[in-house]
C-alpha cells in the first residue's frame, strides 16, 4: 500500500515537472480539452499502480519516461513535431534536476546518494522540489507577464540541446556510479577520462551556441538598420513625389499666375507684386527639398531627423559638402549621421523651454576620407567610458545601440572617434 501511495506522488510530481518545463522554458500552451488531461493521467496511474504491485518503485520510475511522452503529444496545444523532439531533452533535464535535488538533501541529512535514491520517500521529494522551484518562476512570469514569441528551432538548435543535455545528464551518471560502490583504479581511470570529454563536449558546444547568439546578434542590428535606410528611402521618394505634385499643380495655374503678375505689374502695385511672388514660392514646390551636403541619401537621412526637430525650436546649422560618389558606403555615412543627428535632438529634446537648443553638423571630405563633426546643446554632461557613451535610459539593452552602431563603423574603416564635453555642448568628431 505505501508503495502505491509513493508511485502515486512520484507520477504526479514527474507529470508536473514535465508539463511546467515545456510551459515555463519552451512556452508551450496547454491544450484546452482537459477531458485529455483527466484520462491521460486515470490511464496512466492505472498502469504504474499494476507496475508497482507487479514489480517494484525502481521500475515505476523507469517506465515512467515513456509514458509522459503523452504530454507532447496529446496535452499540448498546436501539436508539433518539435514538442516531440524535446522531449528527451525535457526529460533528461527534469532528471538532472532530482539528481541535484538528491545531491544536496544527501548532504543535509548526512547519507550517501546510493542510500538516498533507493529511498521511495526521498525520491518523491527529489522530484517535488523542482516542481516548487517551477512553480515558483510560473508566478513571477505571471507577476512580470514577457511578450512569448513563437519557437523556431532549427538544426543546430536541436545540437545545442541534445548534445548539453546527453553531456549534462551522462556527467552526473559517472558521478552516482563513483558514489554507488568503490571503484579500483582501472574504473576510476575510464570513468574521469570520459568525464573529462563529456566536459570537453560540453565546453565547445557552450561556444559554438555563444557564437551562433552572436551572429544572431549581429545580423538582427544590421537588419535594423538596413530597415531604417529604407524607411528613409521610402520617405525620401514620397517628399519627391509630393513635390511633384506640387509642381504640376503650380505648372497647371501657371498661366493665370502670370495674368495676376501682369495686372500688378501695371498698376504699379509693388507691395502687392512682392506678397504675390513670395505666396507663388511658398506653393511652388521650389524649395521643399532643401539640399544640405549634396549627396542625396545623406541630405535625406538630414532632412528626416530635422522633422523630428521641428516642434522643438532647435536651431540647425550645416557646413561642407559631401560628393555624391565617395570610398566609403553611403550606407555607413547615413548609418553614422543619422545616430549622431537622432542622439543630437533627443539630448536637445531634454533641455528647459527657456534654454537655447542648438544642432551644429560639419561634413566634408578629407583626401580620401570623409570628417564628420556635430555639436548640440546638452542639458548635463554626457558620460563616456573611453570610446563608448554610457546611456542614460534604463533600458540597456535596446539602448545604446545608436553610439554602439557608431562605433562599430567607425572601426570598420579603422577610422577615429573622439567625444568631446563642452559648457553646455557636447561634440563629437568623427574621421572614416
Amino acid at each position: 500500500m505505501t508503495d502505491l501511495i509513493y508511485t502515486l506522488l512520484y507520477v504526479t510530481s514527474d507529470f508536473l515537472c514535465t508539463l511546467l518545463a515545456y510551459t515555463i522554458i519552451f512556452e508551450a500552451k496547454l491544450h484546452e480539452d482537459k477531458k485529455r488531461f483527466l484520462l491521460c493521467g486515470v490511464f496512466v496511474l492505472l498502469l504504474q499502480g499494476i507496475i508497482c504491485i507487479s514489480a517494484d518503485f525502481l521500475m515505476v520510475q523507469t517506465v515512467n519516461l515513456f509514458f509522459l511522452i503523452l504530454i507532447p503529444l496529446f496535452l499540448l496545444e498546436n501539436t508539433e513535431t518539435h514538442w516531440i523532439f524535446l522531449y528527451p531533452v525535457v526529460a533528461m533535464g527534469n532528471s538532472i534536476a532530482a539528481v541535484c535535488t538528491s545531491f544536496i538533501l544527501a548532504l543535509a541529512l548526512n547519507m550517501t546518494n546510493h542510500e538516498l535514491i533507493y529511498t521511495p520517500v526521498y525520491v518523491v521529494i527529489c522530484q517535488f522540489i523542482p516542481v516548487v522551484l517551477l512553480l515558483f518562476f510560473l508566478i513571477l512570469k505571471k507577476i512580470r507577464p514577457v511578450k512569448a514569441q513563437k519557437l523556431k528551432i532549427g538544426r543546430r538548435q536541436y545540437i545545442i540541446f541534445y548534445t548539453g543535455a546527453i553531456c549534462a545528464y551522462l556527467i552526473i551518471a559517472f558521478m552516482q556510479m563513483m558514489t554507488d560502490k568503490p571503484l579500483d583504479d582501472n574504473m576510476r581511470n575510464v570513468a574521469g577520462l570520459a568525464t573529462s570529454l563529456l566536459c570537453l563536449i560540453y565546453v565547445v558546444n557552450s561556444i559554438w551556441q555563444g557564437i551562433v547568439m552572436y551572429r544572431e546578434e549581429e545580423y538582427r542590428k544590421k537588419t535594423e538598420l538596413y530597415e531604417e535606410y529604407m524607411r528613409l528611402q521610402e520617405n525620401r521618394i514620397q517628399a519627391i513625389i509630393e513635390q511633384d505634385e506640387k509642381m504640376r499643380s503650380f505648372r497647371h495655374d501657371i498661366k493665370a499666375h502670370i495674368r495676376a503678375l501682369s495686372a500688378y505689374s501695371e498698376e504699379g502695385s509693388s507691395a502687392q507684386l512682392r506678397r504675390y511672388l513670395e505666396d507663388m514660392t511658398d506653393h511652388s514646390a521650389i524649395h521643399d527639398v532643401k539640399t544640405y551636403t549634396g549627396n542625396k541619401a545623406v541630405d535625406a537621412i538630414i532632412r528626416e531627423e530635422l522633422k523630428r526637430s521641428a516642434s522643438c525650436e532647435i536651431i540647425f546649422e550645416f557646413k561642407g559638402e559631401l560628393p555624391a560618389q565617395t570610398e566609403q558606403s553611403v550606407f555607413d555615412i547615413c548609418t553614422i549621421i543619422s545616430n549622431l543627428m537622432r542622439n543630437a535632438v533627443e539630448a536637445c529634446e531634454k533641455l528647459a523651454q527657456d534654454q537655447e537648443r542648438r544642432i551644429l553638423l560639419v561634413v566634408y571630405p578629407y583626401n580620401e576620407n570623409i570628417y564628420i563633426y556635430t555639436e548640440n546643446s546638452i542639458a548635463n554632461p554626457v558620460k563616456v567610458s573611453g570610446k563608448k557613451i554610457k546611456t542614460t535610459k534604463s533600458d540597456t539593452k535596446n539602448h545604446g545601440l545608436g553610439s554602439e552602431n557608431i562605433r562599430k563603423t567607425v572601426e570598420k574603416y579603422q577610422g577615429s572617434i573622439e567625444y568631446i564635453n563642452k559648457q553646455g555642448r557636447f561634440a563629437v568628431e568623427i574621421l572614416i
